[in-house]
């Protein structure tokens, strides 16, 4: 496993791989070519997860107008 600043040590939620690539603000999965938000990790159980791609794939099923509005600042408020 790799540890970052804060001393927590990070798997991948989907295959478990330990041998993951750590970045800022998120993790990398080379084995599931996944990427997982660090605010995320050790909050929800593995299964519940979603990775970045997931999520993205989730926003794509609205439509435009509907994306629009999810990225103002405001909206998540």
């Amino acid at each position: 496993m790799i540890e970052n600043n804060n001393d927590r040590v990070f798997h991948c939620p989907a295959c478990k791989n330990e041998e993951i690539i750590e970045f800022t603000d998120h993790i990398h999965c080379p084995i599931c070519n996944l990427d997982y938000d660090k605010e995320f990790l050790g909050v929800m159980d593995d299964e519940n997860m979603l990775s970045r791609q997931e999520l993205g794939g989730t926003v794509n099923a609205f439509d435009d107008e509907d994306k629009k509005k999810m990225l103002k600042d405001d909206f998540w408020s």
